[in-house]
């Protein structure tokens, strides 16, 4: 049996948050300090024992910035469709590109595979062994019926493996997932901590649609952690102890 922290964080892209005016982006008019903040969180995760980040809606001026202070192997899976400003008068981004972002704290992880889903090119998934043998999948899925289609493809790609956690923005409640899983497939229940979609005027109780789910294994210990007002989205940690 093999044991791993994982983490999965949806860290809101800038230009979705300016365009959808995210609340929490009013307290950083200067990107480049929230991205040093989020940064600097992910840092001190892998040191403090976090096997594997996996981060959503990454911009490329935030993967920089990340490259820069964190340690261990970074793997990004850059989606085809840029991002762009609703409005003029924005302060654009030096690469405004959205990706997909994995942090391995071990030397030796590997990429796997890193696609965009046919129906959405805003989304994707990126799969990294994370330790021999663990398959870690990140992925930030469509809202509605098209993310019944991506979750079919994420069912084959980690029940193709030995054993795998799948961690990300499902954009869908844990029975929704659940269900579109299937037989075999563990998703750890964090519904009574509170939102891990901030609260919203349209939407004042929040949701919960970031998940860690695990194939052939457990998850113990789920926590949904305070995105100190960085994102629209709160962070969540588990320990995943996987039978292969």
């Amino acid at each position: 049996m093999t044991t791993l922290r994982v983490l999965t964080w949806n860290v809101l892209h800038r230009v979705h948050g300016v365009n959808w005016a995210e609340a929490c982006l009013r307290a950083f008019p200067d990107e480049r300090v929230r991205s040093e903040r989020i940064a600097a969180r992910v840092a001190r995760w892998l040191a403090g024992g976090i096997d594997a980040v996996c981060l959503q809606e990454v911009s490329g001026d935030q993967l920089a910035v990340l490259r820069g202070l964190v340690g261990g192997s970074v793997f990004v899976q850059r989606a085809p469709r840029t991002p762009r400003f609703r409005a003029e008068g924005q302060t654009p981004l030096v690469d405004a590109s959205e990706l997909l972002v994995t942090i391995a704290a071990r030397s030796d992880a590997k990429l796997l595979e890193g696609r965009a889903y046919e129906n959405d090119q805003g989304k994707g998934l990126l799969a990294v062994e994370a330790a021999p043998g663990c398959l870690v999948l990140n992925t930030h899925v469509t809202h509605g019926a098209p993310g019944l289609a991506q979750l079919s493809q994420l069912r084959a790609l980690a029940s193709g493996a030995p054993s795998a956690v799948v961690l990300g923005d499902f954009n869908a409640p844990l029975d929704v997932v659940t269900r579109a899983l299937g037989e075999g497939f563990v998703v750890a229940d964090v519904s009574g901590q509170g939102p891990t979609r901030v609260a919203s005027p349209d939407n004042p109780a929040g949701k919960v649609i970031d998940h860690v789910v695990v194939w052939r294994g457990n998850a113990s210990e789920a926590h949904v952690l305070q995105g100190e007002g960085l994102s629209d989205h709160h962070p969540v940690s588990a320990t995943i102890d996987l039978d292969a």
